[in-house]
C-alpha cells in the first residue's frame, strides 16, 4: 500500500443523493456521560473542516467535513454548502469518500508521505450552481459534481491513474484538470516485482518504506479537458495547458521551502506572491505584485505591510484592488487592502483567531465573499468553525469575526479549561510566545502533592488539540489534573555568519562547524533557551513545582526534547513520537536524504560531516539521560528511534517503545490517536503524579512501568545532583 485509506460512505449518485446526512457528534458528549471525561475520544471524533471555496457571485460556500470513527478505525467525510448571509444553515451534498494523505514530489523527500489529511480541492462552475471535487475510492482518485442544492451527484471522470486539481473554464465552457499515473504504475511495478524481488538502489529507502520508491520513474502528469454540457474527455491542446497552468493558485518551490501564491485573472492581470530574497533565505517571505497574461511584473508593492509571510492574495471583481492575508507575529493574522494604482495600502482586519492551514504548505482556509473575509478559524478553547469578517463594518482593532457554521456544536470537555496566552523574553532578547493551561483541580490525582506540568511542542497555535501534529493531547493532560505550557518554536537571533563584535565568542565557538550546522545548532539553542524561560515563568507564576516537570516531542520537537535531555536538563519524564538524529539512521536514507543531512551537519558517523551528532544523539549521550522516556512511533520511523532505545537499555536506563503499523511521521488512524492519547496521559500521571488509572491501555503496562521505575531510581541514586 502506498497509501493508508479508510473506507468512508458508500458511493452516491443520482438515485441516492437525497439519503446523505451530515451529523453533528452530539452524541459523542451528550448520550454517554462517561464521554464527558473521556477526551481523548472527543478529540479523535471532531467534525474537522476542510477544503473552503466560496461560490463566484459571493454568497455560498463549499467545505468538506471529516470525522474519526475510533471502533471502526475510519473516516467519515461529507461535502457541505452553506449560505453566507445565513448562520447554521448547511446542506451535505455529496460523500467525500476516502481520506487522501498526499505524496511528496521533490528531490529529497520523493515519495514520502507525512501523514497530514488533504481535503477533496473542490471549484466551482461558473454559475454557481455545482461543485466539482475530487473524490478518493479504491486506492483512485476521481473528479465528481455535485449540486449546490444536493440534488444530484455524479462522477464525470474515469481514468487509470488520479485525477486532481479541476479548475472551471468559464471562456470555453470546461473543466481542465490533471491525471497522474504514478500511483496506478507503481502499484503495477511493485505487483510484478513481489516474487522477483527489489532491486536496492536510490529508489529505495529502508527507513521510509519496505517497497521502492519510483515515482521519478514514471511519466509525469497529463492535462485533460471535459466538456461541461457533453462530458465528453480529450487530451487537452498545448495552449490549453499553457491557459490551465496560469490559472494555478500557487506554485511550490521544494528547493526554499516556500510557496508563490497567485490570484484569478481580471482584465488581464493577477495578484501573485515573490520571494524577498534568494536561495535558502527566502523560506516564506515574499512581496506581493502583479502580473500580466504574459507573465511581466508590472507593479510591486514595496509597502512593509505588504511584505512577510504572505498566506493569501486576491483580486477585486473590478481589479483596482488587491487584498492580502499576511502571518504576523504571535499567531496574528492581518487582512490589508492595496491599490495599485494609488500605491496605498491599508490595514481592514488584525484578528487574533486561527486561521486553519491548508495543505501543509503555508497557504490558509479563507476566501473572499465579494467584500467579506470568509475562513475556517479556531480559537485555543474552541475547534474550527467557519467565521466571517465584514471590513466596511470592523475596525482593525475590534477582530469582530461571526460564526456562520460550527461543526461540533456540543463539543464539551467536561471542564471549563482556563487557556491564558504568555509571553517571555530569553537572555539574548528573543522573544517567544505560547499557551498555560491551567489543570482540571478537581481531577488532579489524590496522590499529586506538586503542582505538575508538561511542555507540548513546537506549534502552538489555534485549537490547543495537541501541537505539531495533534500528538500530545494537550486538553487530555488539563483534564487529568497536569498543566500544560505550549510552546512556539523561536527562529534564533543569531544566524549563521551573521556576527557581531559582542558576540565574537558565539563566532569562535562556532567556527569550526561548517554553516548548515552552525544554524542548526544555534536553531536548537535559540529554542531551549525559549524553553527555559518559559519554564522559568511557570514555575515562578503559576506555581508549577520545578521537580515535576514533562516534556514531549513530535518531529522538530523531538529533536528539541531530545537536544534537552543530551544538555541534561533535568525533566521528570519525557514522551516523543520518534528518535533524533541517530547516527546509525544516516545509511537507511536514499543518496538525495544524505546528502540533504550532510549539508546540515548530520553526515555518515566519524566523517569530517559527522558534527552534530554529539550534540543531540542519545546513544552518544547516554550517560546524561536524566528522565524516562516513551517513544510512540510509527513503523516506518522505528529506523530513528531503535538505536536511542537500544542505547539506553544497555545502560539501564528507562525506555518504553511502542509501534503502531501501517502509520507515518503524522499520525492518522482514529484507534492509533486514541490510545496513544490515552498512554501519554497515562505515562505522566504515572511519572509526574505517581497515579494510576483502573483501565489502562494495556493489562501489562504498569508492571513494565514499575521495572521502568526502579531502574530510574537507582539511576537517580547513582548520579551527582543537577540543577535545572
Amino acid at each position: 500500500m502506498i497509501r493508508f485509506l479508510v473506507t468512508a460512505l458508500s458511493v452516491i449518485d443520482a438515485s441516492c443523493a437525497s439519503t446523505l446526512d451530515f451529523h453533528p457528534p452530539t452524541d459523542v458528549y451528550d448520550a454517554q456521560q462517561v464521554a464527558k471525561t473521556d477526551v481523548p475520544l472527543q478529540l479523535v471524533e471532531l467534525n474537522t473542516l476542510t477544503g473552503l471555496k466560496v461560490s463566484p457571485d459571493g454568497k455560498s460556500y463549499v467545505v468538506q467535513a471529516y470525522q474519526g470513527d475510533k471502533e471502526a478505525n475510519r473516516y467519515k467525510a461529507t461535502w457541505l454548502v452553506g449560505r453566507v448571509e445565513e448562520r447554521g444553515d448547511i446542506i451535505p451534498v455529496a460523500d467525500g469518500g476516502d481520506i487522501v494523505l498526499p505524496v511528496y514530489e521533490s528531490s529529497a523527500f520523493d515519495g514520502y508521505i507525512n501523514g497530514h489529511i488533504e481535503s477533496g480541492r473542490p471549484v466551482w462552475s461558473s454559475d454557481s450552481e455545482w461543485i466539482i471535487f475530487e473524490r478518493q475510492a479504491e486506492e483512485t482518485i476521481d473528479l465528481w459534481k455535485a449540486s449546490a442544492n444536493g440534488e444530484e451527484v455524479r462522477k464525470i471522470t474515469s481514468h487509470d491513474g488520479d485525477a486532481h486539481s479541476p479548475y472551471f473554464s468559464a471562456e470555453d465552457g470546461a473543466v481542465y484538470y490533471t491525471v497522474n499515473d504514478r500511483q496506478a504504475l507503481l502499484r503495477e511495478a511493485i505487483g510484478q516485482s513481489m516474487s522477483k524481488g527489489f532491486v536496492i538502489d536510490d529508489a529505495f529507502v529502508p527507513g521510509r518504506s519496505r517497497f521502492p520508491i519510483l515515482s521519478k520513474r514514471i511519466p509525469s502528469d497529463t492535462v485533460w479537458r471535459l466538456d461541461w454540457k457533453t462530458f465528453e474527455v480529450r487530451p487537452a491542446t498545448k495552449s490549453e495547458v499553457d491557459a490551465y497552468d496560469k490559472q494555478k493558485s500557487h506554485r511550490v518551490d521544494f528547493s526554499t521551502g516556500g510557496l508563490s501564491l497567485r490570484s484569478r485573472f481580471i482584465n488581464g492581470v493577477r495578484a501573485i506572491t515573490v520571494p524577498q530574497a534568494e536561495g535558502e533565505r527566502a523560506g516564506f517571505q515574499y512581496t506581493v505584485a502583479i502580473e500580466t497574461l504574459d507573465g511581466q511584473v508590472t507593479r510591486t508593492c514595496f509597502n512593509p505591510l505588504c511584505s512577510g509571510r504572505i498566506t493569501g492574495v486576491w483580486i477585486s471583481n473590478s481589479g483596482d484592488r488587491v487584498f492580502i492575508m499576511r502571518t504576523g507575529e504571535h499567531g496574528t493574522t492581518d487582512f490589508l487592502s492595496w491599490s495599485p494604482s494609488a500605491n496605498h495600502v491599508e490595514l481592514m482586519i488584525r484578528t487574533d483567531k486561527w486561521i486553519v492551514p491548508a495543505m501543509g504548505l503555508g497557504l490558509r482556509h479563507c476566501d473572499m465573499a465579494l467584500a467579506r473575509i470568509i475562513c475556517i478559524t479556531e480559537t485555543p478553547s474552541h475547534p474550527n468553525v467557519v467565521s466571517i469578517a465584514n471590513p466596511s463594518t470592523a475596525s482593525p482593532s475590534t477582530d469582530d469575526w461571526s460564526t456562520v457554521f460550527d461543526p461540533n456544536p456540543a463539543f464539551d470537555l467536561g471542564f471549563e479549561p482556563e487557556v491564558e496566552k504568555i509571553r517571555w523574553t530569553t537572555g539574548d532578547a528573543t522573544s517567544g510566545y505560547g499557551y498555560w493551561i491551567e489543570p482540571n483541580i478537581d481531577l488532579q490525582g489524590t496522590k499529586a502533592k506538586e503542582k505538575s506540568a508538561v511542555i507540548v511542542q513546537y506549534t502552538c497555535n489555534g485549537f490547543l488539540k495537541g501541537g505539531t501534529g495533534a500528538e500530545f493531547p494537550v486538553f487530555g493532560f488539563a483534564a487529568s489534573g497536569i498543566g500544560v505550557l505550549c510552546i512556539n518554536s523561536v527562529r534564533p537571533a543569531i544566524e549563521a555568519g551573521d556576527f557581531a563584535e559582542e558576540e565574537e565568542s558565539v563566532r569562535l565557538e562556532l567556527a569550526g562547524l561548517s554553516p548548515g550546522a552552525q544554524r542548526r545548532l544555534a536553531l536548537y539553542r535559540a529554542n531551549l533557551d525559549s524553553i527555559d524561560a518559559a519554564i522559568e515563568l511557570v514555575v515562578t507564576r503559576k506555581g508549577v513545582s520545578r521537580n515535576h516537570i514533562g516534556i514531549t516531542g513530535l518531529s522538530f520537537g523531538a529533536e528539541l526534547a531530545t537536544y534537552a535531555l543530551a544538555q541534561e536538563r533535568s525533566y521528570k519524564a519525557a514522551a516523543m513520537s520518534l528518535g533524533a538524529w541517530e547516527p546509525a539512521s544516516y545509511y537507511y536514507n536514499n543518496l538525495a536524504v544524505r546528502q540533504l543531512y550532510s549539508s546540515m551537519g548530520y553526515g555518515p558517523p566519524d566523517s569530517p560531516s559527522d558534527e552534530l551528532y554529539n550534540e543531540i544523539a542519545i546513544s552518544r549521550n547516554v550517560d546524561k539521560i536524566n528522565a524516562p522516556i516513551l517513544y510512540q512511533t510509527a513503523d516506518t520511523e522505528l529506523y530513528l528511534t531503535v538505536p536511542a532505545v537500544v542505547a539506553l537499555r544497555e545502560l539501564n536506563k528507562p525506555a518504553e517503545l511502542i509501534a503502531f503499523p501501517n502509520e507515518n511521521h503524522i499520525k492518522s488512524q482514529p484507534a492509533h490517536l486514541y490510545n496513544s492519547y490515552h498512554r501519554y496521559i497515562q505515562w505522566f500521571k504515572f511519572w509526574l503524579q505517581n497515579e494510576k488509572v483502573d483501565d489502562p491501555v494495556d493489562a501489562e503496562q504498569y508492571e513494565r512501568w514499575r521495572k521502568l521505575r526502579k531502574l530510574n531510581d537507582a539511576n537517580v541514586t547513582a548520579r551527582p545532583s543537577k540543577p535545572n
